[in-house]
């Protein structure tokens, strides 16, 4: 849709004077849901004008953009009160799925997001007011960000709450799991890390040969460590993983394997070490949990492909064969975490997400 500038900011000003003449609460959110179709679309507003680099570039003869829910963010500091935990209570299921993705949505500037993010960071930590039901949608409209940065945010409240436990006790002070950073960590790590290896050693790794990889080992008198466990994970050299097991016991937990097998690894390597770890330590993936009392199911979300988003189908048969092992294994699904959220209830909420988007 075309609009000039002038149509596109009144969309959203409209609402602000609107509120300014005494909206309440309730009528505000009923403007945001009925509207969400138009706040949120974007709308073509002219091209980009400038010289030198800009024009090189091509930017010049791109649209530009506007999206007149970013501009009512940041005009109406009134729509902050639709975000109080207390003005939440009650709505109905599908008027908190519309609210937690206009939230979501709303990225424009950086100061703007963080006032988002901190918001319903407020409304995720609200249990004594809000129920899981309705945490869970603000809770998962998070999690479709960064993973490290969004999960941060999430469980910050929690966090300091362990430091100073910590703290009080003269004990040290727990990482964030390991889970919560995205796969591009390693994949950052692992060739850097690659290239000051001997070249016959890059070439057992890459034909996934586990006896030419002992060999060569041998020969170039080196040992296995925890940056090599990292880089045969990145490289998914499976078979050399499973060959010498208890070797990788030693230098990586099985629990902090587990997360990042449900986090990041594909299918094709995480389901086989999913499976050994079971085989070796009984009860590894039922019992295993983060300092937030996260279970290896939850790390589910921080997957590529299991957010709100149409594009996300063709991952979802692979990540589903890695749930069903999981819960094989006895992974529960109803155990709640320092947030009083459980993975079906957030899975349940992420699904209602989708279904607005779409």
């Amino acid at each position: 849709m075309n609009l000039s500038e002038e149509e596109a900011i009144k969309i959203a000003l409209d609402f602000d004077n609107r509120v300014r003449r005494g909206m309440t609460v309730a009528e505000q959110i009923g403007f945001l849901v009925n509207n969400y179709a138009i706040l949120s679309d974007n709308y073509e507003i002219g091209k980009y004008e400038g010289s030198g680099a800009d024009v090189q570039n091509g930017w010049s003869c791109l649209p530009r953009s506007f999206r007149p829910l970013s501009a009512l963010f940041e005009t109406s500091s009134l729509v902050w009160d639709v975000y109080r935990p207390e003005n939440l209570v009650g709505l109905p299921p599908r008027q908190l799925a519309i609210l937690a993705t206009i939230g979501s949505s709303v990225r424009h500037t950086y100061l703007l997001s963080y006032s988002v993010a901190s918001r319903f960071q407020t409304i995720v930590a609200a249990s004594h007011v809000l129920s899981p039901e309705t945490r869970a949608y603000f809770c998962a409209a998070r999690m479709n960000g960064p993973h490290w940065t969004e999960s941060r945010l999430l469980f910050a409240s929690c966090h300091a709450l362990v430091e100073l436990s910590a703290k009080m006790h003269g004990e040290p002070v727990p990482e964030y799991p390991r889970g919560f950073v995205r796969r591009t960590f390693y994949e950052r790590f692992s060739p850097l890390f690659g290239l000051k290896l001997p070249q016959t050693l890059q070439d057992a790794i890459a034909a996934d040969d586990p006896a030419r990889f002992g060999i060569t080992m041998a020969v170039c008198n080196k040992q296995l460590s925890k940056n090599l466990v990292l880089h045969l994970l990145d490289r998914e050299a499976v078979r050399i993983l499973l060959a010498d097991f208890d070797a990788v016991k030693r230098h990586l937990p099985l629990d902090e394997l587990a997360f990042y097998c449900a986090s990041s690894l594909n299918p094709e390597l995480s389901i086989p070490l999913l499976s050994e770890i079971e085989k070796s330590a009984p009860g590894t993936l039922r019992d295993a949990q983060d300092v937030f009392g996260n279970n290896a199911l939850w790390y589910l979300f921080y997957r590529e492909g299991t957010g709100s988003r149409s594009w996300d189908d063709a991952a979802a048969p692979a990540n589903a064969s890695i749930e069903a092992l999981l819960l094989e294994h006895g992974c529960d699904p109803g155990r709640p975490n320092c947030l009083e959220l459980t993975y079906n209830v957030v899975k349940a909420a992420r699904k209602a997400l989708r279904d607005v988007a779409e």
